[in-house]
């Protein structure tokens, strides 16, 4: 467990909201003890509490569960590449613990999701989609959108990198302020080499890989 704040400055309300509490404390002196005592340790939790929120106060627990969309791109420039995409999941899902969850994504003009989350066995992508576009953009929205959030999350990119629709850039941004991993896995293109995601290539047995 960790604690964090957001706005950590904040706290130096602290010592400042305390001392008019303490002058309150030693002016009633003609109050019972017990009463004044009372009053006291009420007001100053509830300023304890109202400066702790506005300082967002965040209490982080490590989390075991691992869930993982892999995002597969079937448009035509990767359309070669299915088969050896269909062999990375598999490989990958050999080395899953009985509480990690996966999903399975594809993409091209459209997105469809092929295996919903908490897949344990795979043997082939099912989906089609429309292979003249490729939008990376709409499938790691989708694929993102999907992990829960009880659990660590990552997406697993299979593609070429290529789009010509959308804006993954904007995406990954995004995922990376949400704290979702990304990581990607080349596929060969026959239209070129990648250019929108600089491919982070890891082994089939990533999926246990720590965040």
């Amino acid at each position: 467990m960790a604690i964090r704040f957001i706005h950590p400055w904040l706290l130096l309300l602290l010592p400042l909201a305390v001392y008019p509490l303490y002058l309150w404390y030693r002016d009633n002196r003609h109050m019972a003890l017990f009463r004044r005592r009372l009053i006291y340790s009420l007001r100053f939790l509830l300023l304890l509490c109202l400066i702790l929120a506005l300082a967002g106060t965040q209490i982080n627990y490590r989390v075991n569960k691992q869930s993982v969309v892999f995002v597969v791109d079937l448009s035509a420039s990767c359309e070669k590449e299915k088969t050896k995409a269909e062999s990375f999941i598999r490989e990958a899902l050999k080395h899953k613990k009985p509480e990690d969850k996966a999903a399975i994504v594809v993409y091209g003009g459209n997105t469809r999701v092929d295996q919903a989350m908490g897949t344990s066995s795979f043997s082939r992508l099912e989906s089609v989609v429309e292979k003249d576009y490729s939008n990376v953009e709409e499938a790691l929205k989708l694929a993102g959108a999907i992990l829960p959030g009880d659990t660590r999350r990552r997406i697993v990119l299979l593609s070429d990198g290529r789009e010509n629709d959308g804006d993954a850039r904007r995406e990954t941004e995004m995922l990376s302020r949400r704290q979702v991993r990304l990581d990607a896995w080349p596929l060969e293109s026959q239209a070129g080499t990648m250019s929108v995601l600089t491919a982070c290539a890891r082994p089939p047995g990533c999926l246990r890989a720590s965040a």
